[in-house]
């Protein structure tokens, strides 16, 4: 179990980001192009390599990588794409995960920025499959409220109390190991300052006693 653990941790996180991209990528072109209902089949491919590619980066750039999985979305819509209305919905999973990097790589103002904005193209992109495209399948606003909450919101929160839970951790390691040292440190400096006190003593020859060693005196 401790082998299969310490392999783990020598997996590149970058390199598996990069794989779910890829992975994500061709999901989503493979259903396109295949799955039934799809109106514009061209568009929703041409748009599939865009939405994924931001998973790819989610961990370097974080902020880029949500607030970019949004525009793509939102950029879909004028050319009739339908990434967010194919039927296994693995689509979300891009929203999911640039979410959860967004609140877990970042500092919170601009974690909550990024979030923000990534929010708002979102629910733009909701209300223009709602009112003003004419394909179907969008859910409504229950559909609307579904994406906005349960795919990008609780993920971003999810994110935001790893990292708090981690850099709380980290602090208490960091001062468990500066109380150590302190100890470690006391324990070294106790022999020395015992030994700096000990008197010398000479054997007396007429009565075979020790006595204490009287420093010479300086003329």
């Amino acid at each position: 179990m401790s082998a299969l653990v310490h392999r783990a941790r020598r997996v590149d996180p970058h390199a598996v980001d990069a794989l779910a991209a890829a992975v994500l990528a061709l999901a989503l072109i493979l259903e396109a192009s295949l799955a039934q209902g799809v109106s514009d089949r061209l568009a929703t491919v041409l748009f599939a390599v865009p939405f994924a590619a931001p998973i790819a980066v989610r961990r370097r750039y974080p902020a880029a990588a949500v607030i970019g999985i949004s525009v793509v979305l939102l950029l879909q819509e004028p050319f009739h794409g339908q990434l967010d209305l194919l039927p296994t919905s693995s689509w979300v999973l891009g929203l999911i995960l640039c979410g959860y990097g967004a609140g877990a790589c970042l500092e919170l103002r601009p974690s909550l920025m990024s979030a923000g904005l990534a929010l708002v193209l979102l629910a733009v992109d909701q209300l223009v499959e709602i009112y003003l495209t004419d394909v179907g399948g969008t859910g409504g606003w229950s559909g609307a409220l579904v994406v906005l909450i349960g795919f990008f919101t609780l993920p971003w929160l999810v994110g935001r109390f790893v990292r708090e839970r981690n850099r709380r951790a980290d602090a208490f390691a960091a001062l468990g190991a500066r109380a150590g040292r302190d100890r470690e440190r006391t324990v070294d400096d106790r022999p020395r300052t015992a030994g700096h006190h000990r008197p010398q003593r000479q054997r007396d020859g007429r009565t075979g006693r020790r006595r204490p060693a009287v420093a010479p005196v300086r003329a």
